[in-house]
C-alpha cells in the first residue's frame, strides 16, 4: 500500500510539473538508502537476538528437565546466575535495536528537508519558468506525501525481517537432505528376515568428534536366533554398535550386514520396523501407561498389553495404581520410579515382538528379582 501511494504521488507530481518531478526523484535516495541500511542492520540484530534467546531458553529447558538434579545439588542460584548472564547478551542487542529504530525514525525528518528544497525550487520555477503556483504546490505536495508514505513503511521492515528469519530457518529444515533418510522408500525388503547381524571391519567416529575413534576394525557375527552380549568399559562402543545396527549412523569404514545384506541396501523404515530397542534412558511419553505400551504396536489388543506387561514384570505395580493402565505418567515418565519406567519400556518392546531385539543396558534399573524374571521371559 505504501509503495502504491509513493508511485501515485510521483505520477501526480509528473502530471502537475514535470520539471519539479525530474528534480525530485534523486531525493528519494535520501529516504530509501537509510531504509535499506536500517533493514539490513535490523536483520543482523534480529538474528543475533534470536540466537541469544535460544541459548537462554535452552538453559531453562535443561534445568526444568533435570529439576530434581538441580535441587539435589542446590544449584538454583547457579542456574539463575547463568540465565541472567545469558540474558545480558539479549539486553545489549535490544539496546542496539532501539538505537537503530530511533535513527530510522529520525531519518523521516529528511522528508521535511525535501519539502523545503521543493518549495525553494518550485518558487524558482514560478519566477523563471512562469509555471503555475498552484500546479507547483500540487506537484510538491504529491511527491512529499508519497515520500512520507515510503518513510512510514520503514518501521514495517521489522516485521519483514522477522518473517525473513523465521522463513530462512524453516526453509533450511525443509530443504535439508539428510544423509540417512528414514522416509526414503527405496531399498530392499527381504521376503523373510531371519535376523543375522554381521560387522565387517567396521570403523566409526561420531560426527561431533571425528578425531576420536569409537570402533576400530570391529568384527563380529551374530547368527539369527542367538543371544549375544557385548561387554566392555564405558565408552567402548557398545551403544554405538546398537546405533549402527539401527542405522542411526553409518560406519566410517567397513560394512554392517543383516542376513548377509548391507544395511545400506535395505529400506530403512522397513528394517527398523523389524527391530525393537530398549535404550539406557528408557524414553517414555507424557501419556498413559497403556498408550506408551501401544507405541510398540498400535493395533494391539488389551490382552496383548497385559501379556507384555506381565513379561516385563510390570503388570502388578500397574494394577496397584489408581487408574491402572490409564494412569498418566508425566513428561518422560517423571511420575514413575526408574525401575517402573524401565519395565514399561521393556513391555513396549515385548508387545512389538521384533525379529531383532536390542537391549542397551535394559535391565540396569531393575532389582535382581525383576531382572531375573525379565531375562527369563525375553526370547
Amino acid at each position: 500500500m505504501h509503495s502504491a501511494t509513493f508511485i501515485s504521488g510521483l505520477a501526480f507530481s509528473i502530471y502537475f510539473s514535470w520539471r519539479l518531478a525530474l528534480a525530485a526523484p534523486p531525493l528519494v535516495l535520501l529516504l530509501v538508502i537509510p531504509g535499506l541500511i536500517y533493514g539490513k542492520y535490523l536483520l543482523h540484530l534480529s538474528r543475533k537476538s534470536r540466537h541469544e534467546y535460544a541459548k537462554a531458553n535452552f538453559l531453562v529447558e535443561q534445568a526444568l528437565g533435570s529439576i530434581k538434579t538441580v535441587y539435589s545439588f542446590t544449584a538454583e542460584k547457579s542456574i539463575i546466575q547463568r540465565y541472567a548472564t545469558l540474558l545480558d547478551g539479549t539486553i545489549k542487542v535490544g539496546i542496539k535495536q532501539g538505537i537503530a529504530k530511533g535513527l530510522a525514525v529520525g531519518c523521516t525528518g529528511i522528508a521535511f528537508a525535501i519539502w523545503a528544497f521543493l518549495a525553494w525550487y518550485g518558487s524558482r520555477l514560478v519566477m523563471l519558468r512562469h509555471e503555475s503556483g498552484g500546479r507547483i504546490y500540487a506537484a510538491a505536495l504529491s511527491f512529499v506525501l508519497g515520500g512520507l508514505s515510503l518513510g512510514v513503511a520503514l518501521p514495517e521492515l521489522k516485521h519483514l525481517t522477522d518473517a525473513s528469519i523465521a522463513a530462512t530457518r524453516i526453509l533450511e529444515k525443509i530443504n535439508r537432505v539428510p544423509q540417512i533418510n528414514a522416509d526414503d522408500s527405496k531399498g530392499l525388503m527381504l521376503d523373510q528376515l531371519r535376523g543375522g547381524i554381521k560387522f565387517e571391519s567396521v570403523h566409526f567416529a561420531y560426527p561431533s568428534r571425528p578425531d576420536i575413534a569409537v570402533l576400530q576394525d570391529f568384527n563380529i557375527q551374530i547368527p539369527a536366533g542367538r543371544t549375544v552380549a557385548l561387554v566392555g568399559s564405558s565408552g567402548s562402543g557398545k551403544s554405538t554398535a546398537i546405533a549402527l545396527v539401527q542405522r542411526f549412523y553409518d560406519a566410517t569404514k567397513g560394512t554392517v550386514k543383516i542376513d548377509e545384506v548391507d544395511i545400506k541396501e535395505l529400506q530403512l523404515k522397513w528394517i527398523r520396523s523389524k527391530m525393537g530397542l530398549v535404550s539406557q534412558d528408557h524414553a517414555l511419553f507424557g501419556t498413559s501407561i497403556k498408550e506408551n505400551i501401544l507405541f510398540g504396536k498400535a493395533d494391539a489388543s488389551i490382552d496383548e498389553i497385559y501379556t507384555a506387561a506381565m513379561t516385563a514384570n510390570a503388570h502388578n505395580f500397574i494394577r496397584e495404581l489408581p487408574e491402572e493402565y490409564e494412569t498418566k505418567i508425566g513428561e518422560r515418565g517423571a511420575l514413575l520410579s526408574g525401575d517402573q519406567k524401565q519395565r514399561i519400556a521393556i513391555a513396549r518392546v515385548v508387545i512389538r515382538n521384533p525379529v531383532i531385539l536390542l537391549l542397551d543396558e535394559a535391565t540396569r534399573a531393575l532389582d535382581s528379582e525383576s531382572e531375573n524374571l525379565v531375562q527369563h521371559a525375553l526370547p
